[in-house]
């Protein structure tokens, strides 16, 4: 009779081997499909927020909606500008029903229904990218409002004679005023971890080469935008900085050493200049008045 045989110590170790060799080698492909995938779903995001950018300013009489998030309680997302009069805000800071600044997704997505893209929207997810970790579903310490909008679409910096990075010498507050929207974006992905959300506008210095605010490169050594004319699509990094600076990880460990993620320095290096330069080219909505104060 034959005798029933196991496997010898010898063949179990090849086939431990063999399985780990497998997942080393599939590993890296599986990460690369869901970057893509987390990609796909965030150009679609992107996309429905620059249509609903553009349907605002045409049921609004060209006026663009204000790039600056509604930070004032009673959060009714309006802010009233000494110059400019009472404008809609695209989103309104996170708050709880009693007004008060809270950080739970419920108040987070309470400061999106506030916004004035939101009839246009109707779902929050439309503002989370899939591939940003900052938050998680029982942590929301930062993040989870992916996207934020530049300077230069919000009428803060239109009398903000104090601005450094030049923004407020090339803000449009109309869609009419924007020179070939189909290369000018709008929305863009932040990776912002000095408060519990992107608060503010985008900002980047326009009078030099050098960061302000961190872009978020989530999709590989991508990141997504929506520009004016209601595309999206996505650009591919070719130096460090812009992806040094948007690891959270190291982020967050420089915080806790007392510094800042916006200090990066004029960019010498000619591929990160080639980053900055593209940034600021499809950035500068209209012409540069350099007498605007």
């Amino acid at each position: 009779m034959r005798k029933n045989r196991g496997f010898t110590l010898i063949e179990l170790l090849v086939v431990i081997s063999i399985i780990a060799l497998l997942l080393s080698i599939l590993m890296p492909s599986l990460s690369l499909a869901k970057q893509k995938a987390s990609g796909v779903v965030c150009l679609s995001n992107e996309k429905q927020l620059s249509l609903a950018w553009t349907l605002f300013a045409s049921d609004n009489d060209d006026e663009i909606v204000d790039g600056q998030p509604d930070q004032s309680a009673p959060y009714n997302g309006f802010t009233d500008y000494p110059q400019y009069g009472r404008h809609a805000n695209f989103v309104a800071d996170p708050h709880n029903e009693a007004g008060d600044p809270d950080y739970t997704l419920e108040s987070r997505i309470r400061g999106f229904e506030k916004g004035g893209l939101w009839p246009y929207l109707e779902s929050y997810k439309i503002f989370h990218c899939p591939g940003d970790r900052r938050s998680t579903k029982d942590e929301l310490q930062y993040g989870y409002r992916t996207y934020s909008i530049g300077a230069v679409y919000s009428r803060i910096f239109s009398f903000n004679s104090t601005s450094q990075s030049d923004e407020h010498k090339v803000y449009v507050t109309k869609t009419s005023r924007i020179r070939n929207p189909g290369t000018k974006f709008v929305f863009l992905e932040e990776m912002d971890v000095q408060n519990e959300f992107n608060g503010n506008t985008w900002n980047i210095y326009l009078n030099r080469a050098e960061w302000f605010d961190p872009l978020a490169v989530w999709h590989g050594d991508s990141s997504t935008f929506g520009f004016a004319d209601g595309h999206a699509d996505r650009h591919k990094w070719v130096g460090e900085e812009v992806l040094k600076r948007a690891d959270f990880g190291a982020a967050i460990e420089l915080l806790a050493q007392g510094g800042t993620q916006k200090k990066s320095g004029i960019l010498t290096d000619p591929k990160d200049i080639e980053d900055w330069t593209w940034v600021a080219k499809h950035y500068v909505p209209g012409l540069f008045n350099p007498n605007r104060k």
